[in-house]
């Protein structure tokens, strides 16, 4: 398994390099450099007395050193390893900002992409998300902050920030590397994002995305009107136990709306949790936010309630798994919401941006109910901003 110490683009160039100078280290009789060679190919060197006069040594080998210490069981392994690695896209990004979410006061850093019409927010915590702000301010403080001082300390132990990277997102986490250079070696330690980026800002060190990750997260904005015009995130389709189990994405009031809707399709005997499942739920939690911008924008909740439960069938479980999928169509409800919550920096998903998704799917009996109540987008989009100012 290849070690964290390679960079995220490693160079072959300076790897060969590494090896050209071990091997004339060696051949000068450098302690240091025979003791890497003999720990990376101790049958050559047998017993430390045993050979009194060093073994010859060739490039070949002291390439077969270098990779070793990276984890590698050939020179060859390592080089297809870089081949590979060298073949990730990845997207140069700047720091937009620092937005504060109304309603929960969790600080995201928006990242753009250079040259291209891409957004990244990722949230972060209120420390870190003060530290980039500060930075970006050109404000100073009296004491070192924590990314003031790993700046001052890597430099004074001679190393330099090459770049940092968001290389990965695994279960809505985002993840990072810092790459460092030190004595013309690479070093690459894993971090969070938000690390990363704000010692990027104090060191001017290029920051970059890996194009999987702008895929599944980026968000592209429309330059006139500021909206949210489409979202690369692709929705993994999960069970209802996964979506119980997941605290980060979907607000608790959210969680218990998705319950609810499980609930609701088992007892009709559904296999899969639909748009209807969901604005029934919705309906059925009058002091949830969902509801309340539907009352306010005039909605007769009892009625459009009534509606859905007399046009409900009830149908025969093949199955009684205990666990139920959410439908292609629910899942793409699921998706336009996190757009919602996205296109107003808000860190969770709430049953009101689940309510501005079921308008937007633009299908099915929940979107048509919603239409015949005369409920437009826009106009829940505004109530909704209303209400999120309100509770701020």
């Amino acid at each position: 398994m290849p070690p964290h110490s390679l960079p995220a683009r490693p160079s072959l160039e300076q790897l060969k390099n590494q090896a050209k100078d071990l091997l004339k280290a060696y051949r000068a009789g450098q302690p240091t450099a025979v003791a890497r060679l003999r720990e990376s190919m101790p049958r050559r060197f047998g017993a430390v007395n045993d050979q009194p006069d060093p073994p010859s040594v060739s490039l070949r080998d002291a390439q077969h050193v270098v990779a070793a210490e990276y984890g590698f069981a050939s020179w060859s392994q390592m080089h297809s390893h870089i081949l590979e690695r060298e073949s990730i896209p990845m997207i140069e990004m700047t720091v937009e900002g620092i937005k504060l979410s109304h309603r929960n006061q969790q600080r995201v850093v928006v990242l753009k992409g250079k040259g291209v019409n891409v957004y990244l927010p990722i949230w972060i915590g209120p420390a870190e998300g003060d530290s980039i702000a500060m930075k970006l301010q050109g404000r100073e403080t009296v004491r070192p902050m924590t990314h003031d001082l790993m700046d001052s300390m890597i430099g004074d132990l001679g190393g330099t920030v090459k770049r940092v990277i968001v290389s990965e997102l695994k279960a809505e986490t985002f993840f990072g590397k810092i790459v460092l250079q030190r004595n013309g070696t690479t070093i690459e330690r894993d971090s969070r994002p938000s690390d990363a980026i704000a010692l990027a800002v104090r060191t001017g060190a290029s920051i970059y995305a890996e194009e999987d990750v702008l895929d599944r997260a980026g968000v592209e904005f429309d330059p006139e009107t500021g909206e949210a015009i489409s979202t690369k995130w692709q929705w993994i389709s999960r069970t209802l136990k996964e979506i119980k189990e997941f605290d980060y994405a979907f607000s608790e009031e959210a969680r218990k709306l998705f319950e609810e809707a499980g609930h609701r399709a088992y007892l009709l005997g559904h296999e899969e949790i639909t748009q209807e499942h969901l604005l029934l739920a919705l309906l059925n939690e009058a002091e949830g936010a969902g509801a309340r911008v539907l009352s306010d924008l005039g909605l007769d909740l009892a009625a459009a309630r009534a509606e859905l439960e007399g046009r409900a069938e009830r149908e025969y479980r093949e199955s009684d798994r205990g666990l139920i999928d959410f439908s292609e169509a629910s899942r793409s409800v699921l998706s336009l919401s996190r757009t919602e919550a996205y296109m107003i920096f808000e860190g969770q998903v709430g049953t009101e941006h689940i309510l501005l998704g079921l308008i937007l799917a633009d299908e099915g009996l929940a979107s048509h109910i919603l239409k015949d109540g005369g409920i437009e987008i826009e106009a829940a989009r505004a109530a909704v901003r209303k209400m999120t100012e309100s509770e701020a």
